[in-house]
């Protein structure tokens, strides 16, 4: 990541002096476009998740609520690392995360001391965003995986709109988002009957629709051994063209070739070894 602006400063021709340089200094986040970003985040704020290291964050939430108190310091730091968050999750660049590790300042009260960190670390192993709602800018930052770039009909936001609302009871099935994931992962951005592209959101990530092969409501199983990734109108044709069950066979049998590469191609993470068995 190239530095050299940082000494670029009324006071800072020397090197040593770039860390006092305002237009950098207690920055929460930088990124060289189409290469990386670098995101300062507190060791006390991660979680430990089924064996994973990751972060839950909304910097655009806390910049809009410092911005109301009259932080106005606090409010651009947090706008400038939304915008390296959404940067990342639509490109798709690596993220290196330095942990800090001290006192945090209390979110919920803006008058109170100021942070102080007493160690930083810069983490060998990249992190990835995993989650990225672009309406409101929650986020969830994850150590050591995969830039999310797939996603279907399931993970679409609602309108934002305000529709006419009707009181309405009866049962759902749900849908398991690791098996959703891992179908998705493994159809690599192409519908699994006629291997076209899925198109690309606005987001960056490729669209494909998930499919039970035999539905949840016949006693299909939630499983990568049932579920396929479809096109749009390949998916509608399974439910509802007149083709319908010797359809459903070919597609039986996509999914069974699709495992059978993903089996003999590459390791398969014990976590999808289960879900496949």
């Amino acid at each position: 990541m190239n530095v050299s602006d940082w000494t670029n400063f009324r006071s800072g021709s020397k090197p040593e002096r770039a860390a006092s340089n305002p237009k950098y200094c207690y920055e929460w986040a930088f990124v060289e476009p189409g290469k990386v970003v670098v995101l300062n985040l507190w060791f006390d704020a991660m979680t430990e998740q089924n064996g994973n290291l990751l972060q839950t964050i909304n910097p655009r939430r806390f910049g809009l609520a410092m911005g109301r108190a009259g932080k106005k310091t606090w409010e651009r730091r947090a706008s400038r690392m939304d915008l390296c968050i959404q940067q990342a999750a639509r490109t798709k660049i690596p993220i290196r995360v330095i942990v800090c590790q001290g006192d945090m300042r209390s979110a919920e009260d803006p008058d109170s001391e100021p942070s102080h960190v007493y160690r930083r670390a810069l983490d060998l192993v990249p992190w990835a965003i995993t989650s990225y709602d672009q309406s409101t800018g929650d986020c969830v930052v994850t150590r050591g995986a995969e830039p999310d770039r797939f996603t279907d009909q399931f993970d679409v936001q609602p309108n934002e709109g305000f529709p006419e609302q009707r009181d309405a009871s009866g049962k759902v099935y749900v849908r398991s988002l690791d098996v959703r994931k891992a179908v998705l992962r493994r159809a690599s951005g192409k519908c699994e009957f006629c291997d076209v592209p899925g198109f690309v959101k606005y987001d960056g990530r490729i669209f494909l629709e998930t499919h039970h092969v035999v539905p949840l409501s016949e006693k299909g199983m939630d499983l990568v051994t049932n579920v396929i990734a479809l096109c749009p109108n390949h998916h509608r044709e399974a439910h509802y063209s007149n083709r319908r069950v010797p359809l459903r066979v070919q597609l039986q049998s996509k999914v069974v070739e699709a495992n059978l590469r993903v089996m003999r191609d590459v390791a398969v993470p014990s976590s999808e070894q289960d879900l496949i068995e």
